[in-house]
């Protein structure tokens, strides 16, 4: 899909006119976006040959034109593979630009920009660890040049993000208990994951997952 395919579908979703869906007879939304970062607030989409670029903000306002979705929680799962921290493994990071706080209320929204394809490194040092590839190539490349033992998972890992969020919403759901406060758990396993890779590449920055929110009301699945 092209972004403007992507604005045009949540146009539609928002006014409950996207055929097939009865948006809403739900009580919350969760949107899940798996892609590759440009900048703060805009993502790739399309294939590897036609890349467009979606700012997140033509989505937000979009979803805030919805009178059904209004008072309703909104959970945007994104996960923007920042590749250059793979493709320039030995480069310094440049620090992030700011990224805008939500201004609407009852959304909340957890990004990650760790490339899903450290999910799927194993090294006898490192560990196993799990998570899906943004670009495999780049990385055995990089990893070819600098001579560096990371094997590559032959099965496909979700990024840290995103097991980590199934994860606490899975025990959340078990127990009866609220997400949102629950978001640091969200972020520690993400952060136990990283350990093995700050140990080995200390000259790396990996930011851990951002999460803004301005829910009004429990989250529970």
């Amino acid at each position: 899909m092209s972004a403007v395919d992507i604005v045009l579908f949540f146009s539609k979703f928002a006014k409950d006119n996207e055929e097939g869906l009865k948006a809403s007879e739900y009580d919350k939304y969760v949107f899940v976006f798996l892609s590759t970062l440009k900048s703060a607030d805009c993502i790739f989409v399309g294939n590897k040959d036609n890349k467009e670029c979606l700012h997140m903000a033509k989505v937000y306002d979009e979803i805030k034109t919805s009178t059904f979705m209004a008072g309703k929680p909104k959970v945007f799962i994104i996960q923007a593979d920042d590749e250059g921290m793979v493709k320039d493994i030995e480069v310094p990071q440049v620090p992030q630009a700011d990224r805008k706080l939500p201004q609407d209320a009852d959304r909340l929204i957890i990004m990650s920009t760790l490339p899903q394809i450290l999910a799927n490194i194993v090294d006898k040092d490192l560990g196993p660890l799990d998570l899906p590839t943004p670009n495999l190539e780049s990385l055995i490349r990089a990893v070819q040049e600098k001579e560096q033992s990371l094997p590559i998972s032959k099965q496909s890992q979700a990024s840290f993000l995103i097991q980590a969020f199934v994860a606490v919403v899975k025990q959340c759901r078990e127990d009866d208990k609220e997400v949102f406060t629950n978001t640091p758990y969200i972020l520690k396993m993400v952060d136990e994951r990283l350990d093995p890779f700050r140990a080995r590449f200390p000259h790396i920055v990996f930011p851990l997952p951002l999460v803004t929110s301005t829910l009004t009301k429990p989250l529970k699945f």
